[in-house]
């Protein structure tokens, strides 16, 4: 701790009906080689046995607390975050884990660059259930202009490796509404960025990325267009005049809230429809060579778009026909595996990762080698 007993991390962990692999989650923190930190878990009135694991533990870094009621995603965030009280935040979620000498590192980083408003990082993508770790590489930009950074999320770039697991300071947010709907981290993401000065990219590993049957984003992973409108119903509200399509797309829901973040800003700017158009259009597609009937949703698609400025439908229908034009030209490739292994035939899940954590960046660097070459 600090000589004022304020904490150098708050890490928040919000959690519902998910005991089972919370215990792992919260072990991994507990497992630090470090002692300048926070633990917040935040159960969202949760009916499993969420209490009886969290008390399991006997930490001086544990803090539990628990809402009054059921709250959406962004309202369970930011109860979690009204109870932090370190200078810098880090949330994790319910099937994630952190590297056991990821806070250490972390923290000299921070220091070594002078204390940055913005800390984006890349993440070790650990798929549950499945017996492999996925180090798959994500498409980052690092825009080191804090306004630019800004304007190009607007428009659908991702500036940061891993919008959930951001680290920043916790004294850049005004009050303790940081997350918002449909989707909290990227809501919270034009916002970190617009109160934030300066923001640094690093090269550590420290977060354990889980993701199972059971996360919020596991809805992407359908393949039937049936299943996924039928997930839309409450997306549908929560997206009520931010944008045109209802259906549960992940580009529907980053516009989405890149456009609730623009209003709670109070910031007279508008998301790129430009980009919105044609990322849905891609979507249609995918779900088309999955099998899917799409024609009525292409010909809603197309009576939305003729609403739009003449100059944004003509982009559009450009850009609609140069990736039909690149797919037509694309040779058939196998599709590889060559980012997922299995570690010495041993299966894990989050409630043994305690012993993954002891995986060095070093380890992880090499292993990562192992599979590009």
């Amino acid at each position: 701790m600090t000589k004022d007993n304020q904490p150098f991390f708050s890490i928040i962990l919000p959690t519902r009906n998910n005991a089972e692999y919370l215990k792992g989650a919260i072990a991994t923190v507990l497992n630090q080689d470090f002692d300048d930190y926070e633990l917040i878990v935040s159960n969202n009135f949760a009916d499993d046995n969420t209490e009886e694991v969290v008390k399991s533990f006997n930490s001086k870094h544990l803090k539990y607390v628990k809402t009054d009621r059921l709250y959406y995603y962004n309202g369970s965030w930011n109860f979690a975050l009204s109870h932090t009280t370190g200078k810098y935040i880090l949330m994790i979620g319910d099937d994630d884990g952190v590297m056991k000498d990821g806070l250490k590192k972390l923290k000299d980083e921070i220091i070594e660059q002078n204390y940055p408003d913005l800390i984006s990082q890349p993440i070790v993508r650990y798929i549950i259930d499945q017996n492999r770790f996925n180090f798959r590489q994500y498409h980052t930009i690092e825009e080191n202009n804090i306004k630019a950074a800004f304007e190009r999320t607007l428009r659908g770039e991702i500036i940061v490796q891993a919008a959930l697991h951001l680290v920043f300071k916790k004294e850049i947010i005004p009050d303790h509404k940081l997350y918002s709907i449909p989707y909290p981290d990227y809501s919270a993401l034009p916002k970190l960025l617009y109160w934030s000065k300066n923001i640094y990219y690093s090269k550590l590993y420290v977060v354990i990325h889980g993701h199972m049957g059971k996360s919020a984003g596991s809805i992407f992973d359908q393949k039937d267009f049936k299943v996924i409108k039928k997930g839309s119903l409450d997306f549908a509200k929560a997206v009520d005049n931010l944008i045109p399509f209802k259906v549960l797309f992940h580009s529907n829901g980053y516009f989405a809230s890149m456009k609730k973040a623009l209003q709670e800003l109070g910031l007279r700017k508008d998301i790129d429809w430009h980009l919105y158009f044609s990322s849905y259009h891609a979507n249609l597609n995918l779900m088309k060579s999955y099998g899917n009937d799409i024609q009525s949703d292409l010909d809603n698609y197309y009576k939305e778009l003729a609403k739009q400025p003449i100059l944004i439908q003509l982009k559009v229908r450009v850009r609609i026909f140069l990736r039909k034009l690149k797919y037509f030209f694309k040779k058939p490739s196998v599709e590889r595996l060559d980012d997922e292994i299995t570690l010495d035939g041993t299966k894990y899940d989050i409630n043994n990762i305690v012993d993954l954590s002891n995986l060095t960046e070093d380890m992880i660097v090499k292993m990562k080698k192992d599979l590009q070459s």
